[in-house]
């Protein structure tokens, strides 16, 4: 330990400038990291949800969960089914073995699935388990005399398409009553004047929906496709709908008809399956918004503010748009919950040794070298691929304490009550850390100890603490190595930057 001591010293510039070098990388890389709210992890879970409209339990059961359940267990890896049966909704949780790809297992189960015969208007969702699949904001459009309803449209193609525009958006899903109803009351006279049923008429409609292939045209030395719909916009042009449900004319074909001439046209909301509410408000439809697998969630909250700030501008009359809740100020609350414990160790960490060595070298080191920890534990928490969220910031906080433990045990045994000229200082200071710094080194290594075995455990709780308790080990590792290398240089630093290593004069 001596040899090593003296080693440092004899090629301190060169620690110097590794230290310098490690600092400016950590302070790089905690601009790069991703900052969310949970961790980008992956649960060894998949949820599907199978719903119709309102079909009765029975028939979910025989038809719909029982062929789901056969397929899922079949599906290799997986080590537990459950099921839920309702009237129209069938929900099943698919648990995989822990050494099982998730990635690979979600789309393997997913194609397996599709091949399940389901009932006519049945919707399937097949989803995997991880934290981005909760909104990390959630807006509403809100008004006292629009419904939520009448209000889709607005959602569907204006602000829907520009946010999912936003790199790294995931989902943007709207909650609210529904799209808006057309009813199309027809008159049995009319019907049985011009001898028709409503199959019929049924029939005319769908074959009418397009879009249609209308041929290619070259211009500009360019193709273009051209394609043509007669899908009406609204009640009066649906209204205006001619169909081939007129009188036959000579060669037994029937003669266009206007769908308005059979047939009463309203618009309504739908029935109320579902429905959205903020208060203050009588109508309400709440969107919400799901960030990628590993997105910087911070930036990406921010990108979503100031697109709703610009769409607020150009919505209906009578719509308001409003913030329900971002879950960006729990990131950024907890950053700072980080930063000012850095600040008050650090500065409770120069306080103590000012007073208790009264040295000014001293009392600077200890202001550089937790920055100079936590910024080196941020650069190899960046390579392992980990971003900045509760679990690792929590994990460096609790480890700030042993980083300033380690600063001052440090310089207090190895700046205290020295006597001599600079070289006979010098040799007291190896003598005495090279009794302390074994100890320190046993005594981190058993806090390590403590938290290694959380890195090891399985399922959902090992899959949540195992990065804070790596944040935790790296944390205390990263203290005691720039105990053990870089904090008697900074020292000497200070020394040679202040008043030449000499003490203070306290009377």
């Amino acid at each position: 330990m001596k040899r090593y001591l003296n080693f440092l010293w004899t090629n301190r510039y060169s620690v110097l400038l590794a230290c310098l070098l490690a600092a400016g990388a950590g302070w790089f890389a905690l601009q790069g990291m991703p900052k969310s709210v949970f961790p980008s992890v992956v649960f060894p879970k998949v949820d599907v949800l199978i719903h119709t409209d309102n079909l009765p339990v029975r028939f979910m059961l025989l038809e719909v969960t029982e062929p789901m359940e056969e397929v899922a267990k079949g599906e290799p890896g997986v080590r537990m089914v459950r099921s839920q049966t309702s009237n129209g909704i069938t929900k099943l949780h698919v648990y995989f073995n822990p050494g099982v790809n998730p990635d690979l297992a979600y789309l393997m189960l997913q194609a397996r699935l599709a091949h399940v015969p389901l009932p006519a208007g049945a919707q399937m969702s097949v989803r995997q388990m991880t934290p981005n699949i909760y909104p990390f904001a959630q807006y509403a459009l809100v008004s006292n005399h629009i419904g939520s309803a009448a209000m889709m449209p607005t959602f569907a193609f204006s602000i829907r398409p520009s946010i999912l525009s936003i790199p790294g958006i995931y989902r943007v899903q709207g909650t609210g009553r529904g799209w808006p109803e057309v009813d199309v009351n027809l008159q049995p006279r009319r019907l049985a004047q011009y001898h028709l049923n409503p199959d019929a008429v049924l029939n005319a409609l769908k074959a009418a929906q397009g879009p249609f292939y209308s041929g290619i045209l070259d211009a500009y030395h360019e193709q273009f496709i051209l394609a043509t719909t007669p899908r009406p916009d609204n009640v009066a042009s649906l209204g205006r709908l001619t169909l081939p449900l007129g009188p036959p004319d000579s060669s037994g074909a029937r003669t266009p008809l206007p769908l308005g001439a059979i047939a009463t046209i309203h618009t309504g909301p739908p029935p109320i399956v579902r429905e959205a509410a903020v208060g203050g408000y009588q109508h309400a439809l709440l969107i919400n918004i799901s960030a990628q697998q590993g997105a910087n969630v911070s930036a990406i909250a921010a990108k979503v503010a100031t697109r709703m700030q610009a769409l607020s501008h150009h919505l209906p009359q009578g719509v308001h748009l409003i913030k329900a809740y971002d879950l960006n100020h729990l990131i950024h609350s907890s950053l700072h919950d980080t930063w000012i414990a850095l600040v008050l160790g650090s500065a409770i960490a120069w306080v103590v040794v000012l007073f208790f060595l009264r040295r000014w070298e001293g009392s600077l080191a200890t202001l550089l070298v937790v920055p100079l920890a936590v910024l080196a534990t941020l650069l190899i928490l960046r390579t392992l691929g980990f971003g900045l969220n509760v679990i690792t910031l929590g994990g460096i906080t609790a480890a700030i304490g042993a980083m300033i433990d380690h600063a001052i045990v440090v310089l207090e045994s190895g700046l205290h009550t020295l006597k001599g000229d600079g070289r006979q200082r010098r040799q007291q200071t190896v003598r005495r850390m090279v009794r302390v710094l074994p100890l320190m080194t046993l005594a981190t290594l058993t806090s390590c100890i403590i938290f290694i075995p959380l890195i090891f455990l399985t399922g959902t709780i090992g899959i949540l603490f195992r990065q804070m308790a790596l944040a935790i080990v790296i944390a205390l590792i990263i203290s005691q190595i720039v105990a053990l290398v870089a904090l008697r240089q900074i020292e000497w630093v200070g020394g040679r930057m202040l008043w030449s290593g000499r003490a203070l004069n306290w009377s």
